[in-house]
């Protein structure tokens, strides 16, 4: 499992390092996130080069789960990139990614 937590308004960014063998690729199936009160600009984003590869607003606090059949699947040699935005005033990020591989 793999986790990162923000502190009070930061955001909280989870990287999962790019694999050794440059033809190889990051990928998961699921991830966790929670705001510990309702934010103010929530947004998680998943990026893997320099393109951001997906993004969505989060309108509520609480805990949140997205899965990606059969895997969420980064370009070949990058790392992945995971951030939970910034919350707002004194609001806390978490964002988790129970499993990770590399393919």
């Amino acid at each position: 499992m793999q986790s990162a937590v923000s502190s009070a308004n930061g955001a909280a960014i989870l990287t999962l390092t790019a694999p050794t063998d440059a033809t190889k690729r990051r990928a998961f199936d699921a991830l966790h996130w929670s705001y510990s009160a309702t934010p103010t600009g929530g947004r998680l984003q998943i990026t893997s080069g320099s393109q951001p590869s997906y993004d969505v607003d989060i309108t509520a606090g609480g805990p949140g789960y997205l899965a990606f059949p059969p895997s969420f699947r980064g370009q070949a040699g990058q790392t992945v990139v995971v951030t939970l935005a910034a919350g707002g005033a004194s609001v806390v990020g978490k964002v988790n990614v129970p499993n990770d591989w590399v393919e």
